[in-house]
């Protein structure tokens, strides 16, 4: 058994899963996945396979749980004074840390693990930042192999 850790960053302000939309056709409900949730899932995606080129992954099998650490940073609002600043470290603005989670570990399907309903324990923190927004994620498991 081995433990393999994963860290990457996914660029930009951190954004929160979209619910789907409905619309009829021929008498139809269908849904679709709203575009701004669509394109940042494949930003993720990008991200990880970026990051797995330089450190080792290997897709977890199915019943293997996965432990993921979220830090969500967004920049401090114009408005917020520098004495403000320096007392202020946790955002608690939207997007939800849930949200976050879900737009993420769903985007990760299939190429981390086999579904996201293998992340068995998880820790999201959403907190300021005078640099560059960003959502970094860290993965791990433990992997048996035969």
């Amino acid at each position: 058994m081995s433990t393999q850790k994963l860290l990457f960053s996914i660029p930009g302000p951190p954004r929160a899963k979209g619910r789907p939309r409905f619309y009829a056709a021929n008498g139809f409900v269908k849904s679709y996945t709203p575009k701004e949730t669509a394109n940042y899932e494949c930003l993720v995606k990008l991200m990880f396979v970026a990051a797995k080129e330089h450190q080792t992954w290997e897709l977890v099998p199915k019943g293997e749980p996965v432990i993921m650490t979220i830090v969500a940073y967004f920049r401090y609002p114009a408005s917020m004074s520098k004495k403000q600043r320096a007392i202020t470290q946790y955002v608690t603005k939207k997007p939800d840390g849930d949200n976050i989670v879900k737009i993420t570990s769903d985007a990760l399907n299939k190429l981390a693990y086999e579904d996201d309903s293998q992340v068995a324990h998880c820790e999201v923190s959403k907190l300021y930042t005078e640099g560059a927004e960003q959502v970094v994620v860290t993965l791990e498991s433990e992997v048996v192999k035969p």
